[in-house]
């Protein structure tokens, strides 16, 4: 069968949304598919619109030896191309416009407020209309299927993604907690750094990523006095992150309302639990509490209690770990492909 999967993304960024592409288009040829991958520009705030017209344009239906049989969408605006078996493996609508429009407006002045309410009205009522149209709906987690219900009225099936294909291992459970994201509001850095304050046995926090707020971090923790304690160690390199991965004692995962959270998978398939926070969306679905990692409150005094459990307790993030890793065991990427493509 022929493929093609559709995504979006800014340039230059280093997402999880472009790994999850890659995921799927090797798990596609890896089944025996004719697949390729073609990235549409994510626009920047402002000129939505112009991105929406330009996917509506990309002609999908052709190709080298013949048109695709099949288009896989996996974000806006990818999925308002025309193509008559138009899959939508959804990870998020334009979250300016659904579930974080009342944290970004409250940000805008009065007058940006009126213009992007016509535009949100518009992208919403694109949404719906292409949405409507696909052959088949999912969504990455039962949080992103619950925004296509309450803002769009559309259901959609729920298909978990795998870890991306990565070389995962357990080295051994160090002394320190890793934490993997951008540095953004929505990620809560702070708040992992002070739960540090509150950490009695130890254990140390090593934080990987960089973003708008990644010199902020840095002066946030020597303002602390925390330097001791905590480690930015900022972007680091596959082989790097993979060994960190393999090595930490658990993972931290601060996010707020995630779609899914490549994060929590990949620390599973590492071997390793999860403390997640119990308003952080799509990363909580696969965190049973007390048997693979902690959701808690977001609280750094809440945080520093359960990573003092790992602290003084290797067997007990031992445990936990293997469970973890039991925990992603099913999700494959040949079952990701089967379902799809209604196979």
């Amino acid at each position: 069968m022929r493929v093609l999967v559709l995504t979006s993304h800014i340039p230059f960024a280093d997402g999880g949304e472009l790994r999850r592409a890659y995921g799927l288009l090797q798990a596609l040829r890896e089944a025996g598919h004719t697949a390729d991958l073609l990235i549409l520009s994510q626009n920047r705030f402002g000129r939505t619109l112009l991105g929406y017209a330009a996917a509506a344009l990309t002609d999908v239906g052709f190709g080298a030896g013949g048109p695709p049989d099949v288009v896989i969408s996996l974000r806006f605006p990818c999925y308002v191309a025309r193509h008559p078996r138009h899959v939508v493996w959804l990870c998020h609508r334009m979250r300016e416009y659904d579930d974080l429009w009342d944290f970004y407006q409250a940000r805008w002045s009065p007058a940006q407020r009126v213009k992007e309410r016509l535009r949100r009205w518009i992208v919403r009522r694109l949404d719906r209309r292409a949405l409507r149209r696909a052959a088949n709906l999912w969504a990455i987690s039962r949080e992103v299927a619950g925004r296509l219900e309450r803002g769009l009225g559309l259901q959609a099936r729920v298909l978990y993604q795998p870890p991306p294909p990565r070389p995962y291992r357990t080295d051994r459970y160090g002394p320190f907690v890793l934490w993997v994201s951008r540095m953004t509001e929505l990620k809560r850095p702070r708040l992992a750094v002070d739960a540090m304050v509150h950490v009695r046995s130890g254990l140390q926090l090593w934080m990987v990523g960089d973003g708008p707020d990644a010199e902020t971090v840095h002066r946030y923790v020597r303002d602390r006095g925390l330097a001791d304690r905590v480690r930015v160690l900022g972007p680091v390199t596959e082989e790097d992150l993979i060994r960190l991965y393999a090595e930490c004692r658990g993972v931290l995962f601060t996010t707020w309302r995630e779609d899914f959270g490549l994060v929590t998978v990949e620390a599973f398939a590492s071997g390793k639990p999860v403390i997640v926070c119990n308003d952080g969306g799509g990363a909580t679905e696969l965190v049973h509490h007390g048997r693979n990692g902690y959701v808690v409150e977001p609280r750094p005094e809440v945080i520093a209690r359960y990573l003092d459990r790992w602290g003084e307790d290797v067997r007990l993030a031992e445990r936990q770990g293997e469970a973890a890793r039991a925990t992603v065991r099913d999700l494959q990427w040949p079952r990701v492909v089967e379902t799809l493509l209604g196979r």
